[in-house]
């Protein structure tokens, strides 16, 4: 393309100059910091959650009609021995999951402050994140069952919580884009 000296522009920017032109540092500052903060505190959640569901499989009531009302919580019979063994899987890869991530996000959190510790942070941001998109598609997949498996017609609190998970994972991507190479550090 031609402008009217006659120099040619390049059609595509480069990421940093693209980086540049479309989001502002402190946008970019605020991405990192709410991203790996995201990171940390799903983390924790879906820790705290996948311990609790193995708990009720693994020795906790055996069925709805056992456990206390909750006003908070929901309670689910799952049936099928392939159903139940795919969601018990799944809480395990997430409490497998959530320890690296939360510790990645935290230290990340702790080298924002810092300066000389570019490729570090870079490096933990990024593990931070894959381990929260890993965990957000996990957790993802046990709404997809407990949506599957539910007899009643209210699903508002699952509606609630995949959007929830939805939007998780749009700040996700944000954050990688943020941690991409080529921008202010």
């Amino acid at each position: 393309m031609d402008d009217k000296k006659g120099v040619k522009k390049p059609l595509l920017l480069s990421l940093s100059a693209m980086k540049k032109k479309l989001l502002p540092p402190s946008f970019l500052a605020d991405v990192r910091v709410l991203s790996l903060l995201a990171a940390l505190l799903f983390a924790c959640y879906y820790a705290g959650l996948a311990a609790y569901n193995l708990r009720d499989r693994d020795g906790g009531p055996a069925s709805c009609e056992q456990q206390a009302p909750s006003r908070v919580m929901r309670c689910y019979e799952l049936e099928g021995e392939d159903v139940v063994a795919a969601a018990g899987s799944l809480d395990r890869g997430l409490l497998w999951c959530s320890p690296p991530q939360a510790a990645a996000a935290a230290t990340a959190l702790l080298l924002l402050s810092r300066r000389g510790h570019g490729l570090r942070l870079r490096a933990l941001a990024m593990v931070a994140l894959a381990a929260a998109a890993a965990n957000h598609w996990m957790y993802f997949k046990i709404l997809g069952i407990l949506r599957a498996s539910s007899s009643t017609g209210s699903n508002f609190s699952l509606a609630v919580e995949t959007v929830a998970i939805l939007l998780a994972a749009e700040l996700d991507l944000l954050g990688f884009v943020a941690f991409l190479p080529g921008g202010d550090e």
